[in-house]
């Protein structure tokens, strides 16, 4: 088992950010997304790691829409 001096590190490792997306990519429904995204794996791996290394992630704008059923909820994705 790795040893890390504090959370961010964790971050760091690609078997994390692997294990993170094979759980976000369980869970998503907009699938023309996650094939865009899979068509060039490697390389926006990759690119997440840099970002997280360099400090320099932003996250994207979030997906709202309203469901009416069974009463009315704004979700926020």
């Amino acid at each position: 088992m790795k040893r890390y001096n504090n959370l961010y590190d964790k971050m760091l490792d690609f078997e994390v950010i692997n294990k993170t997306y094979k759980v976000i990519r369980k869970n998503t429904k907009n699938k023309d997304k996650l094939f865009r995204f899979e068509q060039f794996y490697s390389l926006n791996i990759i690119n997440i790691y840099n970002s997280l290394k360099n400090k320099t992630y932003n996250p994207g704008l979030y997906n709202v829409f309203i469901i009416s059923e069974p009463k009315y909820r704004i979700i926020m994705s």
